[in-house]
Parts: C-alpha cells; sequence; structure tokens
C-alpha cells in the first residue's frame, strides 16, 4: 500500500471511493448552482396556469389546464450554454403536467417560452393536436 493512502473499510466509504474513481466528483458543481428563470407565455386566451419548481440539478415547469378544452403546449428551454431544449405536453381539462429540464452544464439563466393552442377535437376518434412553428 502506497503511504499516505489507505481504502476505507466500510462498506460506504469504498461506495464513495468508487464514486469518485469513476468521475461523479465534477458533478457536484450543480449543487450550488443559482439561476434566474424567465417564463414568456403565449396562452392564446386558454385558462393555463404556469409555475415553476427551481432546483439546482433541473427545472420543472408545471402546467395546469384550466380550460374546458384539451391543451396543447410546446415548451422550449434556453438555458445558454447548454444546447436548447424543446417539448410538447398535451394536456386534458383539469389536468396538471410538468416538464422538465436536466442541467448538464452551468447555467446562469433560463429563459422558457411556452406556446399553448386549443387542439381540435375529431369526433369519435379523441384529440387531434395542431402544429405549431417556433421561430429561432
Amino acid at each position: 500500500m502506497t503511504k499516505g493512502f489507505s481504502v476505507p473499510s466500510t462498506g460506504s466509504g469504498r461506495l464513495l471511493l468508487a464514486l469518485l474513481l469513476a468521475g461523479v466528483a465534477p458533478a457536484t458543481w450543480a449543487q450550488s448552482q443559482v439561476y434566474t428563470v424567465t417564463i414568456r407565455p403565449v396562452l392564446n386566451d386558454l385558462d393555463v396556469r404556469i409555475d415553476h419548481v427551481a432546483d439546482s440539478r433541473m427545472l420543472v415547469v408545471n402546467l395546469e389546464n384550466h380550460s374546458p378544452t384539451r391543451v396543447r403546449c410546446d415548451i422550449r428551454f434556453d438555458a445558454s450554454p447548454q444546447t436548447p431544449s424543446r417539448s410538447t405536453r398535451n394536456i386534458d381539462p383539469g389536468r396538471r403536467v410538468s416538464s422538465v429540464l436536466r442541467a448538464n452544464r452551468r447555467w446562469f439563466t433560463v429563459v422558457v417560452d411556452v406556446v399553448c393552442t386549443a387542439t381540435l377535437e375529431a369526433s369519435g376518434s379523441g384529440a387531434a393536436a395542431t402544429s405549431s412553428t417556433w421561430s429561432n
């Protein structure tokens, strides 16, 4: 054994050593990450409530549909320098859904664009989603 270096004898010590050797330690920066969140909604006169939960390793955007119709929401996350991310959520009346952006890099500000539109009901076959275009 090398002088000045000892392997912990407890099971949790071995786990900690294994995690350090596996490269998990560099991700600890995310525990102290602080960033601002700007939400830019385009709700098209629909009753959709938007809130967010900012965590050091992820951002959760909650969407709640209080409209009488099904709603499609296109969500675009811009957390520079991380690559922008998009997701689409179809929300039934009275339901709540979440969209999550996980931190791959350190953020300083996150801009979330939310565009919601009513979906068209096809008779007997459920809801048909409408398409939205995004401009960069």
